[in-house]
């Protein structure tokens, strides 16, 4: 049985365009677009938003797990979309990784932009991916949560060096 993703809707409306090159190029306009609004707007919920709110009322940690977990259960929507549980279970726990990391980015930085920019950047690594074979799919995501981890010990770190916990 085949089930329809949010990645197959995307991939089939952009695809029909790729016969003519005059819409081929407005086409990955629209997806570069589509990359940024999403990295934007949930930048702006989850670390923008419910990051502040909690983060005003409670301890850092607090507010970082909150909308970290917040951010990865949003993700279950890509399983009613018809992912498989198991993809949308591992894309959970790694938005809730990313998440956090994210909004350690945002408290250190005091801005929302790096977010945002980074958002784009793994959301458009994401739509690279969707050609790819499994195995240089898999080395892409390695490649990305190691990246991130390694700068989340270093924001870490930073942050204990100035005597604050994150």
């Amino acid at each position: 049985m085949y089930t329809l993703s949010y990645s197959d809707v995307t991939h089939s409306f952009f695809g029909m365009f790729q016969r003519y090159r005059f819409f081929k190029d407005g086409a990955n306009y629209c997806r570069h677009g589509l990359s940024v609004g999403v990295g934007f707007s949930e930048e702006i919920y989850f670390r923008g938003i419910i990051l502040r709110v909690w983060n005003e009322n409670r301890s850092k940690t607090t507010a970082i797990l909150v909308s970290s977990i917040l951010f990865g259960v949003t993700h279950l929507m890509n399983g009613l979309g018809g992912a498989c549980l198991t993809e949308t279970i591992i894309q959970i726990f790694f938005a809730q990784f990313y998440g956090v990391i994210m909004a350690i980015i945002l408290i250190r930085n005091e801005s929302i932009w790096p977010c945002v920019i980074l958002h784009f950047l793994h959301d458009f690594c994401s739509w690279i991916g969707n050609d790819m074979v499994l195995t240089s799919e898999i080395i892409l995501v390695a490649v990305q949560t190691v990246v991130m981890l390694a700068y989340m010990i270093y924001l870490i770190s930073l942050e204990r060096k100035r005597g604050q916990t994150a």
